[in-house]
């Protein structure tokens, strides 16, 4: 029924074209967690492949023109010379070669997720693990988080901890 984009926090409703699901946690960083290639050897090497990749506490919607530059970064802290990529649309995401900074009230929620995937399917903590501590605790879970949780747990019966108990 809407929402807003995790990385711009661009309001959406259920007509919205420009959209896609963006994994915080990249399908590319779970194939090398597993040491695969493709979809069959990574089912393969480990049963729980398809729980990752379709795990909605590690999907957010992301608008198209910012998951494609993001994809294939990591998340890391750019010093304040970097410009936003995206200051045209009024979204608040710097990059630079590889490495992506998302604006401050997504960042908890990334970091939120890199746990949950860590703890929940065994995966390693890809980036600095202070840092994803200091996003988590920059900004408590606030009532829309633990609505997602609520709704995610429903359909797929599972719940993100560190949302329940930060």
């Amino acid at each position: 029924s809407g929402g807003s984009s995790l990385y711009c926090a661009k309001a959406f409703d259920q007509n919205h074209g420009q959209l896609m699901p963006s994994p915080v946690y990249a399908s590319k960083q779970i194939k090398s967690a597993l040491r695969c290639v493709t979809d069959t050897q990574c089912l393969a090497a480990n049963p729980q492949y398809p729980y990752m990749l379709a795990d909605l506490h590690n999907l957010y919607p992301a608008m198209t023109r910012v998951e494609l530059v993001r994809r294939n970064a990591q998340f890391g802290e750019l010093d304040d010379s970097v410009p936003s990529k995206f200051a045209d649309i009024g979204c608040d995401l710097k990059t630079s070669f590889q490495l992506v900074e998302p604006r401050d009230e997504a960042k908890c929620n990334i970091a939120r997720a890199i746990f949950y995937m860590h703890v929940e399917y065994g995966l390693p903590i890809v980036g600095q693990v202070q840092m994803y501590k200091k996003w988590h605790q920059m900004d408590p879970p606030d009532a829309e988080e633990k609505a997602r949780n609520d709704k995610i747990a429903s359909l797929q019966g599972t719940r993100n901890r560190f949302i329940d108990n930060p």
